[in-house]
């Protein structure tokens, strides 16, 4: 069990972590323990895009009730992307999540461009409850 420790988080506000020199073959995943459910996040590059999706696991009509939040600041806090999407089913097959769209994605260049290599770029994720 404790060799599994390194893939799992216990969600406080915020989960943060810092890209280093992010290359074409940067890629994460991390479970996630929040609101007394567990989370899968995965990021990775797939057709130049750099992608975060999180996929809720139980049943399939609760991953809607989740919406994520996906902030990059450079080195400086002076350049901020943030999107927000809705969870998604663990069921769904990830890479048809990607490829649809239905995830947080951002073109590989802007997180691999000279002015992010020279400074690490920070990644935070938010998992929120969605009010109805």
């Amino acid at each position: 069990m404790e060799k599994h420790l390194e893939m799992c988080v216990d969600y406080g506000e915020v989960e943060s972590r810092t890209l280093h020199a992010c290359s074409s073959l940067c890629g994460f995943h991390k479970f996630v323990f929040a609101y007394d459910d567990v989370f899968f996040r995965t990021a990775g590059i797939m057709n130049d895009m750099f992608c975060v999706a999180v996929q809720y696991i139980g049943p399939h009509e609760n991953a809607a009730k989740y919406q994520y939040r996906v902030k990059l600041v450079n080195k400086d806090n002076t350049d901020v992307v943030t999107k927000m999407h809705l969870t998604r089913s663990f069921d769904e097959n990830l890479e048809d999540v990607f490829k649809s769209g239905n995830c947080w994605k951002l073109h590989f260049d802007v997180v691999n461009h000279p002015e992010t290599q020279e400074g690490d770029l920070k990644f935070m994720l938010e998992i929120l409850k969605v009010d109805n």
